[in-house]
């Protein structure tokens, strides 16, 4: 019998494959029909039985020897399309480089969740970055953050501690937040879930990506640079 599984062919996915089916034996009734006549029911199932198998078989061949099957008129666009258009060459790695990030260095006030906010950066000889960021409620401190950026195990990223008024920190003693930098440029980094850019008129932006209430959305924040 024939039947179909699935399988990976480049984006379209097809198979045949030939399963025989175990089936205990039973006895066949004796046939009403002498046995100088052609039963025609029997000749005509069989009969059937041997053009579909014989268009199956042959409708197999056809496809392994000219082309992958084509399932729905979507797949055979996809297919024909890929077939068509050249292989697009690789994209070039982008560029990360802490050294075009000391546009950040200095502090920065701003607007963040809604109230007041500060954020200053250093820089290390060796080019790590140190951050440290506080949010206020009038004339007190709500929180705090200190953070790094700097390649830790091969791989660039902001490691980042939330702290509370008195010091105690929101994360265990030695966990942390980190932001992967996918991307850096003269005027922008970009990080998994997170992306600090400069625009023209010297307005820091922050963007960063969060869950409330199951929902994902993202927080705009803006600073000007203090003298």
């Amino acid at each position: 019998m024939l039947d179909a599984a699935p399988c990976k062919f480049g984006s379209i996915i097809f198979i045949r494959r030939a399963q025989t089916m175990n089936r205990p034996m039973t006895l066949m009734p004796t046939n009403p029909y002498p046995t100088d006549r052609v039963d025609p029911v029997r000749n005509l199932v069989h009969t059937s039985r041997s053009v579909l198998l014989l268009v199956l078989l042959a409708a197999v061949g056809v496809g392994a020897a000219l082309s992958p099957v084509r399932a729905s008129p979507l797949a055979d666009a996809l297919l024909t399309s890929a077939e068509q258009l050249p292989v697009a060459a690789a994209e070039a790695e982008p560029r990360i480089d802490l050294g075009d990030l000391r546009w950040l260095l200095g502090c920065w006030h701003g607007e963040a969740f809604g109230d007041a906010a500060d954020e200053c950066w250093v820089s290390a000889p060796n080019g790590r970055l140190t951050g440290l960021f506080q949010l206020l409620d009038g004339p007190n401190q709500r929180f705090s953050e200190i953070f790094v950026l700097d390649v830790f195990d091969g791989t660039p990223e902001l490691r980042l501690k939330h702290f509370h008024p008195d010091l105690t920190g929101w994360e265990d003693k030695d966990g942390f937040i980190r932001f992967r930098l996918l991307e850096t440029g003269p005027d922008f980094a970009r990080f998994d879930g997170l992306l600090y850019r400069l625009e023209a008129d010297g307005t820091l932006v922050i963007e960063l990506r969060m869950r409330r209430d199951g929902v994902v959305a993202t927080e705009t924040m803006r600073f000007r640079r203090q003298p």
